[in-house]
């Protein structure tokens, strides 16, 4: 759709973001359920459920924690994948900062997506203060979203990366300062 022009360029052309939606707690079972099919590794339902938990659904967060719990366990097919598998798997993921992981950090590091993050890792949950564009540009992003106090981290899984994200910004001005 074209926009109204504005000064400094012939027109302005408005596109909206494209998100992948996040995955049900029945769709990971789902999804889990044709891993099974494929691989004979059976998930067992709490860690369908704790996967679900874990990532609400995020797609990507969902294939990459069956991907590394499955890698753990190739070996031994008769063991179920247990709850257990899905948090080491996540420990995993996390430690060793995988590329999307990164790609989160590198995009924290931007000033408008930092103002958001930070609040709402403060607990500054009201999204009245926030500058509008910044939180739908955070919001489209999938790195936060409506809970039940107002606004939250997307999922647990970016919340423990974004507080290591926070603390390693706020140790590096202290360096700085000192």
């Amino acid at each position: 759709m074209l926009g109204t022009p504005v000064r400094g360029t012939l027109l302005t052309i408005k596109v909206e973001s494209l998100r992948i939606l996040n995955f049900n707690v029945e769709e990971v079972g789902e999804l889990y359920d044709q891993c099974t099919a494929e691989t004979g590794h059976v998930f067992t339902p709490q860690a369908k459920a704790l996967t679900w938990e874990l990532t609400r659904g995020h797609p990507g967060l969902v294939n990459a924690l069956a991907k590394q719990a499955l890698e753990r366990s190739a070996s031994d097919r008769t063991q179920p994948v247990v709850a257990r598998d899905i948090e080491e798997a996540k420990e995993i993921l996390i430690e060793n900062r995988n590329i999307h992981f990164n790609h989160l950090i590198d995009q924290v590091q931007q000033s408008r997506v930092w103002g958001v993050l930070s609040s709402v890792l403060k607990g500054n949950l009201l999204s009245l203060s926030l500058p509008p564009d910044d939180l739908k540009y955070v919001e489209d992003l999938g790195l936060v979203g409506s809970g039940l106090n107002g606004l939250e981290v997307a999922n647990p899984v970016y919340k423990e990366i974004f507080l290591f994200a926070l603390m390693q910004r706020e140790e590096s001005q202290v360096e700085e300062h000192r």
